[in-house]
């Protein structure tokens, strides 16, 4: 297969990113100019340089960078896989592919920054729980194997430059223990007791968290020299959700993600000096992905306006952080605290809500989710019209604590809804007067609470548009999948509330909205059933009712083949004049 290459559309959404070990090149999957997903290749330099494939692929196609800037492409088949291998042929990109390979569990490892061996390593596992490490060739292209562990392998991180030290986890019948495989020796050796983990490697030394006394904490250094951080250090007292996302050349110092509430920030833990320093980001969300090479600290990223990016920062010298990836959108976004009930509220603003503009409250699925600063792109759309958006991060939202978070345990709908009650009364006494009453959007729980609320406070609400809402815990446990049930049961989603509202059943309550409402659900979606759907609209009054089904549509039709069209819906419905649906 060959096509010219072309040159990266600005602001697009990316995923499945990842970086070639030596951090020069980096790959993921992005929407090409008719809506497929494609891959894209990234050089890093003194002016980073995005390019697209030619190639249709889907989500479960794995990207790979390799060291010499080709492309690995694994494709997820039912029951197989098949490898690609892109490169460039003069302006062009051309691609050769291996056989189909029958395995169900495969996926790619990019090459150590100075391995002999450039493309990089497949690891298999097999049904039964054991795996293969396989180099991948280049001629003929193949997968090679090299040596078999006995069980799971995940959480691979290189422990030399040269590729031949790779660490992780293995999972034994239940049992998790850090090892390090030895690809020129075939022998592996555990590097830290069972029930440790490992996080990350790299020049040497290794990252382990490790337990005691049921408490985790963190051990750093060689293999085998492994010595615990110091207990209460710097770290541990770090405020946030803290994920180690990449280790120095020269294994001294780790790149930390930081999660507070709904922003992201990067910090530098020196583990000698047990010292931490904080890297001024521009506001928005860091991805796990990221490179610490010679040319910088790079970490995958999203802002409000910015739908995927990466940074690029010297940790040793004070000059601003880049930002690439694309043309900022239009939109953008910031955070605001709320007092309510029981507690703040935090949430991301788009727009000036003092302001008469048109005002939405937009609701997060979940429940166990929250809002953050990285690019959403239907509050973008929405934004877009003028509507000014608050989307609240209430009780039940993760990254604001424990308590926070497992407020809604046994009790949906009820401390989440006082909060947005609560706030949906402060914000319009705020407002100038005359200025329209709010909307309501919701998606999944989300949807669920929208409606909810539409229901509990007919009056205060102008409109409500959903996608992939449920009835209630019990009705939706009634018919969805394990998985989904199992959710529910764990979070106490089928314990009915008694209170002055009553149960928190939309089959009771649907009756009691007046706001026109807009409804969309995907037939096919694998989470909430269209029949919570259906049945909700025979419960609702017609002339107030916009029912949209999308054939052939996933848990959120915003988000797959067709987007254009629902986000048109839905933007269309919000800006309808007020006596129509819409």
């Amino acid at each position: 297969m060959s096509a010219a290459a072309t040159t990266a559309a600005p602001a697009r959404m990316r995923i499945s990113f990842r970086f070639s070990g030596s951090g020069r090149h980096a790959a993921c999957l992005t929407h090409g100019p008719g809506g497929d997903l494609v891959p894209e290749l990234w050089t890093f330099g003194a002016r980073d340089r995005q390019e697209t494939l030619p190639s249709a692929e889907t989500v479960r196609t794995q990207p790979t960078a390799t060291g010499d800037g080709r492309v690995l492409l694994l494709r997820a088949m039912d029951g197989h896989h098949v490898l690609g291998l892109a490169a460039r042929d003069g302006g062009r990109w051309a691609e050769r592919t291996l056989a189909p390979i029958p395995a169900a569990g495969l996926r790619l490892l990019p090459s150590a920054a100075g391995a002999v061996h450039p493309l990089g390593l497949a690891v298999r596992t097999t049904a039964s729980g054991l795996t293969t490490l396989l180099r991948v060739t280049d001629r003929p292209l193949g997968l090679a194997p090299i040596m078999d562990l006995p069980g799971r392998f995940t959480t691979c991180s290189w422990l030399d430059e040269s590729g031949t030290l790779l660490a992780g986890n293995l999972a034994v019948d239940g049992a998790v223990t850090p090892i390090v495989a030895d690809l020129a020796r075939r022998t592996w050796t555990a590097i830290a007791g069972e029930g440790s983990q490992l996080v990350l490697a790299r020049a040497g030394h290794a990252l382990v968290t490790c337990r005691e006394d049921g408490a985790p904490w963190l051990a750093w250094g060689r293999p085998g020299e492994t010595l615990p951080l110091p207990r209460p250090g710097r770290l541990e007292a770090l405020d946030g959700a803290v994920l180690p996302v990449a280790v120095d050349p020269e294994g001294r110092r780790i790149a930390l993600r930081v999660q507070r509430g709904a922003r992201g920030t990067l910090a530098i833990y020196t583990p000698a000096a047990d010292r931490v320093r904080e890297v001024p980001t521009p506001p928005g969300v860091l991805h796990p992905a990221a490179s610490w090479s010679r040319g910088g600290l790079r970490v995958a990223c999203s802002t409000p306006s910015l739908p995927s990016g990466v940074i690029t920062v010297d940790p040793d010298r004070p000059d601003p952080i880049r930002v690439s990836g694309g043309e900022a959108a239009a939109g953008d976004a910031h955070l605001e605290t709320f007092p309510g009930p029981e507690g703040a509220i935090e949430a991301v603003v788009y727009g000036d809500w003092r302001s008469d503009a048109p005002l939405l409250l937009a609701l997060h699925g979940g429940p166990e989710s929250a809002w953050d600063l990285s690019f959403d792109p239907v509050c973008q759309a929405i934004a877009a019209t003028g509507i000014t958006i608050v989307a609240p991060n209430q009780r039940g939202s993760v990254g604001y604590g424990d308590a926070h978070r497992d407020a809604l345990r046994g009790a949906w709908g009820v401390p989440d809804l006082a909060d947005i009650r609560h706030l949906v009364r402060l914000l319009t006494r705020r407002r100038p007067p005359g200025a329209p009453a709010p909307m309501l959007y919701g998606v999944s729980y989300g949807a669920y609470l929208a409606l909810l609320a539409a229901a509990a406070d007919p009056g205060l609400w102008s409109r409500c548009a959903v996608i992939a809402p449920f009835l209630s815990g019990p009705r939706l446990h009634a018919e969805a999948a394990e998985q989904v049930r199992a959710l529910i049961e764990r979070l106490g989603g089928q314990v009915e509330h008694h209170d002055d509202l009553g149960p928190r059943d939309l089959y009771r309550l649907a009756p009691r909205i007046t706001a026109p409402l807009l409804i969309v659900h995907g037939d096919r979606d694998p989470v909430i059933p269209v029949g919570q759907s259906r049945l909700l609209c025979e419960r609702l009054d017609a002339a107030r009712v916009t029912y949209l089904e999308i054939s052939g549509g996933g848990h959120f039709p915003p988000g797959e083949t067709g987007r254009e069209r629902v986000i048109d819906r839905l933007t269309g419905f919000l800006t309808a004049d007020p006596e129509e649906r819409g």
